[in-house]
């Protein structure tokens, strides 16, 4: 019940937010009405509960980045198919990593595309442990409940997905850490609802492919981390 009264919430806010940028709600209604249609089918289908919002106040969280969380909602599915269905980010047999993972719905979509190991991390105990419920029975997939400002990690990711879970400082703090750099040369940063997509532009980060549904009220960028060729000091990337 509480979930739903959220989700209510949250639907009446953005459209008072529309409102009050002079906006015709119309094809916001539609938008979240086929969103929303195509969201719980899928959740039904695959017996998985991914679909409710999970907004900042309902966050039982001690962290000094609180301050810069965004609330979870879900990648709507048409969206996960289409970019993981590209050459430009294909899952099969690659390493899956998801920062900000919430209720785990792109890591069950990375399991659905062969993913060879899948990875995810939240700072929400709450979502963590509904990502594994979500999870239960897939031995290819880890999640940990830990703060990205504190996460640190020794392996390489094919491909890094990040759906807006923070702000610009935390992201920021992210892409200098030193785990980040480390990353191999041609692991992808696939970034939705990309609104700090400078952070990555300001790195040398080169922005390979851009996805945009709804009159660009969605969008997808997909990065591509750079190396230094050490003979000539250049900047290069893999594409």
């Amino acid at each position: 019940m509480r979930s739903s009264i959220n989700s209510i919430t949250s639907f009446l806010s953005d459209i008072l937010s529309h409102l009050k940028k002079g906006r015709l709600p119309f094809y916001y209604f539609y938008r979240r009405l086929k969103l929303g249609t195509i969201n719980w089918f899928c959740d039904f289908y695959y017996g998985i509960k991914t679909r409710e919002v999970f907004n900042v106040t309902q966050m039982k969280v001690e962290s000094k980045n609180l301050e810069h969380a965004v609330r979870y909602e879900g990648t709507p599915y048409f969206i996960l198919k289409e970019i993981f269905n590209s050459s430009e980010v294909d899952l099969k047999g690659r390493k899956f990593l998801d920062i900000g993972c919430g209720r785990g719905r792109a890591l069950f979509w990375a399991h659905q595309k062969k993913a060879s190991k899948i990875m995810g991390v939240d700072f929400s105990s709450d979502l963590c442990l509904e990502a594994q419920k979500n999870l239960e029975g897939i031995n290819n997939v880890s999640i940990y409940c830990q703060d990205i400002s504190d996460f640190e990690l020794a392996e390489k990711f094919d491909v890094i997905y990040i759906s807006n879970p923070f702000g610009k400082v935390v992201l920021e703090n992210l892409l200098d850490k030193d785990w980040i750099k480390n990353q191999g040369p041609e692991t992808v940063f696939v970034y939705h609802v990309p609104l700090e997509s400078s952070s990555f532009l300001n790195r040398n980060y080169k922005l390979s492919k851009t996805y945009s549904y709804f009159r660009n009220q969605d969008v997808v960028k997909v990065f591509r981390k750079p190396h230094k060729d050490l003979s000539s000091d250049k900047i290069l990337y893999h594409l």
